[in-house]
């Protein structure tokens, strides 16, 4: 066997001696930031909301500077980072984006890259226990709340924290149902599912549940696959029980109809997803209206319209450049399935809040922390920060100062 050439052997070795693993404190304090989102809403701090982004990212970029060995910069990250910035100039720039609209987008685009530069695919279960832990802090707290009469409702149904929706809240706790679903063993699984679930509940957030649901199944599924037999005994007893229930008793068809509102005239089947066909039509007739670079970030909130869908959004404002977003997504979900197949079944539920849900470039925890695990999974070979600077010292030409 040949040996490898000095050349080869160096860059080894400055691989080898530069790729160092975070301290797991660093990593847990990580997740607690990117956590800390709904303590904006427990504090109504809403109308500041950019200076709470703008604080939490500047802790960790404090963090990242004490600790600037331990950066690794992925390809993968680093090469998005610069796409996503080049399709949302091409977009915006033409279409007149405000200054506030760079800000938001470039604001999000900032916290995730930042985390990625600590969270790799070693580490990223210890950032998930806390995201969990302090997601699920706070549905205990939004529980007492609304059972201390501090939540207000809107015909039975609760809202989030100071008024805000319930869709976002129920999304918010479903996310930690799926990432606990991720990274936490039974019983500590069901200590967190079963008041979150009651939470969504009261929040009536029907595609919320359905993503919690999918994600506990899915665990379920995942972890009972290698003995059949007694996978088919607790699905065909939880079927059984489920029918048995509908057939023998009217209340348990009540209590069904309650959490999805099958037939409710304002938010069941007929009434068009709640008046979301129309909104998916307003959206597709601005993604014709300019369908190569859309019209711009920020385009919907500037007018103050929600679409209700991941595709039509993206396709609205970046119009079809948005689809190399999308195979980006699809790319990494593709790399979580071959490296990590729990996760990746316990977050089949994700494209029911696509279908329903426009959070395209959004820093609450959902989708923030599902582009994190995604691309955090696939970060496994970045250059530290050190090699980067060995490799431009060893650049320059002889002679040179260094």
């Amino acid at each position: 066997m040949l040996a490898p050439s000095p050349e080869a052997a160096a860059e080894e070795k400055i691989q080898r001696f530069d790729i160092r693993e975070p301290p797991s404190a660093v990593v847990t304090i990580f997740g607690v930031i990117d956590s800390l989102v709904p303590f904006a809403y427990i504090f109504g701090l809403f109308a500041y909301i950019n200076y709470w982004h703008g604080a939490t990212l500047a802790a960790k970029l404090v963090l990242c500077a004490i600790y600037y060995k331990d950066i690794s910069l992925s390809r993968i990250a680093t090469l998005s980072a610069l796409g996503l910035t080049a399709i949302i100039l091409i977009s915006s720039v033409p279409n007149g984006s405000q200054a506030a609209d760079y800000v938001r987008i470039f604001g999000f685009l900032a916290h995730v890259f930042v985390t990625l530069a600590i969270v790799r695919r070693d580490n990223l279960a210890t950032y998930l226990k806390a995201c969990v832990g302090t997601l699920f802090l706070t549905t205990l707290i939004y529980l007492v709340a609304a059972k201390t009469g501090h939540i207000d409702t809107t015909v039975g149904r609760y809202s989030y924290f100071h008024h805000s929706h319930p869709n976002l809240g129920s999304e918010i706790i479903a996310m930690s149902i799926v990432l606990a679903a991720c990274v936490l063993d039974w019983p500590a699984l069901l200590i967190v599912t079963l008041p979150s679930l009651y939470a969504i509940y009261l929040m009536e957030g029907r595609a919320a549940l359905v993503v919690a649901l999918v994600a506990v199944g899915a665990r379920l599924i995942y972890d009972e696959w290698h003995d059949k037999k007694r996978l088919a005994l607790i699905l065909g007893g939880l079927v059984s029980v489920g029918v048995a229930a509908l057939l023998v008793s009217n209340k348990a068809a009540s209590v069904l109809n309650s959490i999805f509102l099958i037939h409710d005239k304002y938010r069941g089947i007929g009434s068009g997803f709640v008046g979301r066909d129309q909104l998916w039509s307003v959206a597709w007739h601005w993604f014709m209206a300019s369908p190569i670079i859309g019209n711009g970030a920020g385009f919907f909130d500037r007018y103050n319209v929600e679409v209700h869908n991941f595709f039509l959004f993206g396709l609205s404002e970046f119009g079809l450049l948005s689809l190399i977003i999308y195979a980006t997504i699809f790319y990494l979900c593709y790399e979580l399935y071959r490296t990590n197949k729990k996760w990746f079944f316990c977050f089949l539920g994700i494209p029911v809040f696509w279908m329903f849900n426009d959070r395209f470039f959004n820093i609450n925890p959902y989708p923030f922390l599902f582009y994190v695990v995604l691309f955090a999974n696939a970060n496994t070979a970045g250059a530290g920060l050190k090699s980067l600077l060995v490799r431009a010292k060893a650049s320059l030409p002889p002679g040179t100062a260094k």
